[in-house]
C-alpha cells in the first residue's frame, strides 16, 4: 500500500486527475455495463423461452382437447348397444340388410358427418358376411387388413382408442385415425371396428401458431409423424437436430429446454397413455435474441465512447485550469528562492490556490518587511558603535524591552527562515504574539476570533512540544466571532485540560472547542477525553470555584479567575460549569451574553 502511495504522490496532478477518473468512474461505468448486458442477454433469452413454452404448451392443450373430441364420439359409438346389435345381427338376405342400412346405418353415419364437421369421417371395418360393404361408412375385414399393423394393435387393445400414426388414403388424403375394437360381451360372434379419419391439416393448423424455426410431433421411436417442414417427416428427430439424448430433456408432461448450437429447443411429451412417448418438439433461433443483444452492446460501446471522450476533455481542460495557475505559483516561488521579491502574485480567485497564492504574497510582503527590519537594525548597530559609551549604554538599555525582544524573535525566525525551518520558525512567531498579547494587555473584551486566535497559537506551541500527544479541533458557528469575551478566558481552561487530562493519559489525547447557541446565551465548550475527576472531587473544585476561594491550589487559580471575571463582567448567570466523568474526559462550558465587542 505505502508503494502504491509513494508512486500515485509522484505523479503530476494532470494525470492524478485522470487516472482518479479512470478508477472512480470509467472503470464503474464499463462494469455496471457489462453486468447490465448480460443481465439483459439472460432476461432475453428467458423470455423467448417462456413465449415457447406458452406456444408449446397451448399446442399441447390444443392437440388433446381435439383428439379428446374425437374420442368423445368413439365413446358414444362404442357405448350405443343398438348399433352393436346391427353390426352382429346375421341377414338372411340382402334385401333385410339394405333395408336396415337405410333406415339406420346411413342416417346413423350422416348424424355425426353433419355433428362433427371438418371432414370427419366414421368407417366400420367387419368380417360379418351379411352385411355388404359400400366402399364409404362400411368396409369388409379381408386378409390385407388382418395382416396389417394397425389392425392388430387395435384388436390387441381390446377396446382401448389406439391412435394410428398419419397416413394418406389410396385416395390421396393425409388423415390421422383414431381406431377401437367395437366389443360386444353379449355377442362375440364377430369382429368389428371402428375407425373415425381426422383430416391431418386439423393438427397442422395448430402446429402453425407457433412461431418458430419448426414444430414438430415425434412417435415413441422419435420419429418425426407430423412437421411444418414436410422433407423432415420420417426422420428422427434427434439425429435431425445434431442433438444427442435430447429426448431426456422433458420428463412426462413437462416442458425441458436445451440451449444448442444458437437454438432453443422445446419438447413437451404427452400425458395421455394413448400417445404415450409422443412428443412435440418446437426449435426456435436465438439469431434474433444476440441480434437485439449486439445492438444493445453496439449503443453501449457508442455512449461510452461518446461519455468517454467528453469527460475526458472535460477532465483535461479542468487540469490545465489548475496546472496552469499552480505552475504560475511554483515560478514565482522559484523566483523568491532565487532572492527576487518583485514578484507579482495575484491569482484573483477565492478557492484554494487563491488562498495558497494570497497566503504566499502575504508572506513575500512579511519577508520583505523582516528584511527592511534586519537592515534598519543593523544600521542602528553600526550607528551606535560610532558614539560614545555613554550613549551606547543608554541605547542599548533602552532597547531591553518588548518591542526589542519581539524584534529579536523575529530576527531568530529570519535565520530560521533561511535554513528552511519552517517549523520552528512558525512556533516561535506563535510564541511572539502569544507573549505580545499578554504583555500589551490593553482592552479587557476582544472579539471571541482573537481570543480564539489567541488560543490556537498556544495550542500550537503545546502541539510542537508534545508532538502527538494529542489533536485539536476548533469548530465555532462564524456568526459568533464577533461575540465579546474577556481576554485570556479560553488559554488558563486548554491549559488546565492539557496538563491535569490529556498528559497523563497513555492513548492519543483528543481536545475539542466548539459552540452552541441556547436561547439566551452562548456557551463556548472546551471537552477533551482526558483522565477525567471524579464525582467527589468535581464537586469540591465547583464548590471552591464558585466560592472565590483564596485557598485553591494553584492547579486551580485559573479557573477560579476566570469564572469570577465572567460574572463580575456578565452577571451571575454566567461563568464557567464543569462536567466530567473519572477516565472518561472533562467539559467545560463557558457561558456568555449575546453582547459583541464596541
Amino acid at each position: 500500500m505505502s508503494i502504491v502511495s509513494n508512486i500515485f504522490k509522484n505523479i503530476k496532478l494532470r494525470n492524478k486527475l485522470l487516472v482518479s477518473y479512470f478508477l472512480i468512474v470509467l472503470l464503474p461505468v464499463v462494469i455496471i455495463g457489462y453486468l447490465l448486458i448480460d443481465n439483459t442477454k439472460r432476461m432475453l433469452i428467458d423470455q423467448n423461452i417462456q413465449n415457447n413454452k406458452a406456444a408449446i404448451d397451448q399446442i399441447y392443450i390444443d392437440m388433446t382437447n381435439e383428439l379428446n373430441r374425437y374420442i368423445k364420439v368413439s365413446d358414444v359409438i362404442f357405448s350405443d348397444r343398438q348399433f352393436l346389435n346391427a353390426l352382429n345381427k346375421r341377414y338372411a338376405t340382402d334385401a333385410e340388410y339394405f333395408d336396415q342400412y337405410k333406415k339406420y346405418f346411413e342416417n346413423y353415419f350422416t348424424k355425426y358427418m353433419v355433428s362433427n364437421p371438418d371432414d370427419l369421417k366414421v368407417v366400420i371395418y367387419t368380417d360379418n358376411d351379411t352385411i355388404t360393404q359400400d366402399k364409404n361408412f362400411i368396409n369388409s375385414i379381408d386378409d390385407t387388413v388382418r395382416e396389417s399393423k394397425w389392425f392388430k394393435d387395435i384388436v390387441n387393445a381390446k377396446g382401448k382408442v389406439v391412435i394410428r400414426e398419419p397416413y394418406e388414403t389410396p385416395g390421396g388424403k393425409k388423415i390421422v385415425a383414431i381406431g377401437r375394437l367395437l366389443v360386444d360381451l353379449n355377442n362375440k360372434r364377430h369382429t368389428n371396428i371402428l375407425v373415425i379419419e381426422i383430416p391431418e391439416s386439423r393438427f397442422y393448423r395448430l402446429l402453425g401458431k407457433a412461431n418458430g424455426d419448426g414444430v414438430y410431433i415425434a412417435n415413441c421411436n422419435d420419429i418425426i409423424v407430423m412437421s411444418t417442414n414436410e422433407t423432415n417427416k420420417g426422420k428422427n428427430f434427434e439425429e435431425m437436430l445434431n442433438a444427442g439424448e435430447i429426448g431426456k430433456a422433458a420428463g412426462k408432461g413437462n416442458t425441458g429446454v436445451i440451449m444448442d448450437n444458437n437454438r432453443i429447443i422445446l419438447i413437451r411429451r404427452f400425458e395421455s397413455n394413448l400417445i404415450d412417448g409422443w412428443k412435440i418438439i418446437l426449435v426456435a433461433s436465438a439469431r434474433q435474441i444476440f441480434a437485439k443483444i449486439n445492438k444493445s452492446i453496439r449503443y453501449y460501446l457508442y455512449v461510452c465512447l461518446a461519455v468517454t471522450l467528453v469527460s475526458i476533455a472535460l477532465i483535461v481542460l479542468f487540469s490545465n485550469l489548475l496546472t496552469v495557475r499552480l505552475k504560475r505559483l511554483l515560478n514565482n516561488m522559484v523566483q523568491v528562492r532565487n532572492g527576487n521579491f518583485e514578484v507579482f502574485v495575484d491569482d484573483g480567485s477565492k478557492d484554494e490556490i487563491g488562498e495558497l497564492s494570497e497566503g504566499f504574497k502575504e508572506m513575500i510582503l512579511r519577508i520583505n518587511k523582516l528584511i527592511s527590519e534586519v537592515y534598519v537594525a543593523n544600521l542602528r548597530v553600526k550607528d551606535l558603535q560610532i558614539k560614545k559609551t555613554e550613549a551606547e549604554i543608554k541605547a542599548l538599555q533602552s532597547q531591553i524591552n518588548p518591542h526589542f525582544l519581539f524584534n529579536f524573535m523575529e530576527s531568530i525566525c529570519m535565520n530560521l527562515l533561511k535554513k528552511k525551518d519552517y517549523e520552528t520558525c512558525d512556533i516561535i512567531q506563535r510564541f511572539a504574539k502569544l507573549l505580545r498579547k499578554s504583555i500589551e494587555w490593553g482592552k479587557d473584551e476582544v472579539t471571541l476570533e482573537q481570543e480564539l486566535e489567541l488560543a490556537e497559537n498556544y495550542l500550537k506551541i503545546q502541539k510542537f512540544r508534545y508532538r502527538d500527544k494529542f489533536e485539536y479541533e476548533i469548530n465555532i458557528n462564524p456568526g459568533l466571532l464577533n461575540l465579546a469575551i474577556p481576554k485570556f478566558t479560553l488559554q488558563p481552561i486548554i491549559e488546565n485540560a492539557l496538563y491535569h487530562g490529556i498528559e497523563r493519559i497513555e492513548k492519543a489525547g483528543r481536545l475539542n472547542i466548539y459552540s452552541q447557541i441556547r436561547e439566551n446565551e452562548v456557551a463556548i465548550i472546551v471537552e477533551d477525553n482526558g483522565l477525567g475527576i471524579d464525582e467527589k472531587m468535581l464537586k469540591i473544585i465547583m464548590k471552591r470555584i464558585e466560592a472565590d476561594n483564596d485557598n485553591l491550589d494553584t492547579n486551580h487559580i485559573g479557573l477560579s479567575n476566570v469564572h469570577q471575571r465572567l460574572k463580575l463582567y456578565y452577571g451571575e448567570d454566567y461563568g464557567i460549569s464543569i462536567f466530567s466523568t473519572k477516565d472518561s474526559g472533562t467539559k467545560v462550558e463557558i457561558r456568555l451574553p449575546f453582547r459583541k465587542v464596541g
